[in-house]
């Protein structure tokens, strides 16, 4: 091989390198990535053309595809079952279903906003542009924006709007909305010029979306372990689940004024009394709830307007397997 096709190989190897250029992993280089699809942690485990997905405790063994970007893996002879990763990002699907975004744990969505109020500011980042939307500018051009890490495990965005600096701080901790109480998955600071402001960031459906949640008290009554009673909203606006005696499913919708769940649609199976009772205390509940919280132990809580509430905490196995 001559020196030129030599140099030219490594000159693509390294521009490759600061470009983030889709890459699969070689034979030797096994590698390990930790990624959240909403509430559902996943584990990639790449090799050769092949790639291992953990989705909670479900296993995928998928194989290299085509694709027009990034690295694509789906299950043989099923072009349903596909796990497609694009930097830090990925999308998964499975027997057809759409998972939440999947991100990289350490990382942040390529596009994420950021919001506060008193005073109200709103950020949009998006492909590495920056825009800041305030009482005062309400139709801000985009600019470019700068992404650091912090030692705190914070992530850094700055960038500079009419000359003057502006700096995003965002966490990923829990927040809430300080007017309407909605929880986000990420904390957000932001500096500019001499403003100092707080507010939250992220999609409040990824603290929803991506595995199922079991009942475990109705209106602070707790639940028998045997009874089984369990809620899964899917990013697709479905919402489906056990009523611990009939499967129900209906539509659900998230937007600033809260959450709404049906009407819901259901199996006409009948048990035992006390399991009947529960069934219809939780579809009445389901259909008035309002909005929603996250507790201090990541406990999902359903909100209806009169403050009647489902408690939920995250159940992981098998969150793909079962009919939809």
């Amino acid at each position: 091989m001559s020196r030129f096709i030599i140099l030219c190989l490594a000159t693509l190897v390294w521009v490759c390198s600061l470009a983030g250029c889709a890459t699969r992993p070689h034979a030797t280089q096994a590698l390990t990535v930790q990624m959240d699809c909403g509430r559902l942690p996943v584990t990639v485990t790449y090799a050769d053309e092949h790639a291992t997905v953990l989705a909670g405790e479900t296993e995928l063994a998928l194989k290299a595809a085509r694709s027009a970007s990034g690295a694509k893996y789906q299950l043989p002879d099923n072009e349903q079952t596909f796990f497609w990763s694009k930097g830090s990002s990925a999308y998964l699907q499975i027997a057809g279903r759409p998972w939440p975004d999947c991100i990289e744990r350490g990382s942040l969505p390529d596009r994420l906003q950021a919001r506060g109020n008193e005073p109200f500011w709103l950020t949009d980042v998006h492909s590495g542009q920056l825009t800041l939307r305030t009482p005062d500018n309400p139709d801000p051009t985009p600019v470019t924006g700068h992404r650091q890490a912090l030692a705190n495990g914070g992530i850094r965005i700055h960038a500079q709007v009419d000359g003057v600096e502006v700096v995003l701080d965002i966490y990923q901790q829990l927040c809430k909305d300080s007017m309407t109480g909605m929880p986000y998955p990420y904390r957000a600071e932001l500096a500019h010029g001499q403003t100092r402001a707080q507010g939250c960031a992220g999609a409040p459906e990824n603290l929803l979306q991506g595995a199922a949640w079991r009942v475990i008290a109705i209106d602070d009554e707790l639940v028998a372990e045997d009874a089984i009673g369990t809620i899964e909203f899917f990013a697709d606006g479905l919402v489906t689940g056990q009523a611990f005696c009939n499967r129900f499913s209906g539509r659900h919708a998230l937007s600033g004024e809260g959450l709404r769940i049906g009407p819901l649609a259901s199996t006409r199976m009948a048990c035992s009394e006390p399991l009947m009772t529960l069934e219809n205390r939780l579809i009445q509940h389901l259909e008035q709830v309002i909005r929603f919280d996250i507790g201090t132990d990541g406990e999902l809580v359903l909100i209806t307007a009169d403050n009647r509430r489902i408690s939920a905490r995250l159940k992981l196995d098998q969150p793909a397997l079962h009919a939809r």
